[in-house]
């Protein structure tokens, strides 16, 4: 059975950016299985509430249809440097639970580093997230990205970032880099300085 899991914010006790949640969900479930259906999803976050202001990472499993879900406190955890990993055959443009490649890069790094994907020298995604670079005026995030994060999605069509083709050889043109996902806010300012 081919697994996959969508992760959503719980911020207030409430679930965050659930539209670009459930197109993920839809498109998702349109390309691999011939049914967009997501009335599972919908029903799941709308009768979703928790009596805390903690921030919480809800993990739903799924399949044709929802198989399980968690509900767990999150804490952001920073990072101070960017380790690069060529892997120019490595595809992802679903959200499947099956993430060894990712898994082995994340084992091998110390808690402090990131890896970020390159592919013939281009940037394309964090192991865990998107990514997003500040140049002293505008916010890029690479065009070639593995996965259309949802909280990537929602930030391009509030135009708060701009796509690029972002090489290895110009991240000096950037003061620094900032991971965007589900969990992770632009405003929560985790900053790589490179």
């Amino acid at each position: 059975m081919c697994l996959l899991f969508e992760t959503i914010k719980i911020a207030k006790g409430l679930p965050q950016n659930v539209g670009y949640h459930i197109d993920r969900v839809k498109k998702t479930r349109l390309n691999l299985f011939n049914n967009d259906d997501t009335t599972d999803f919908e029903k799941l976050l709308s009768n979703l509430s928790l009596n805390s202001y903690q921030t919480h990472k809800l993990k739903v499993i799924y399949s044709k249809s929802i198989i399980d879900y968690q509900v767990s406190e999150y804490t952001i955890i920073p990072k101070k440097s960017i380790v690069l990993f060529e892997i120019p055959e490595i595809r992802y443009n679903f959200k499947f639970v099956n993430r060894q490649v990712f898994e082995e890069i994340e084992n091998g790094l110390n808690p402090d580093e990131l890896g970020i994907i390159t592919q013939n020298g281009y940037l394309t995604d964090a192991t865990y997230a998107n990514i997003v670079l500040f140049d002293g005026v505008k916010y890029y995030t690479p065009d070639n990205c593995l996965l259309e994060g949802t909280k990537r999605a929602q930030l391009i069509s509030q135009k708060k970032i701009c796509k690029a083709r972002i090489h290895i050889n110009e991240l000096k043109k950037y003061k620094y880099l900032q991971i965007i996902n589900a969990m992770i806010e632009l405003e929560d300012d985790i900053k790589i300085y490179l």
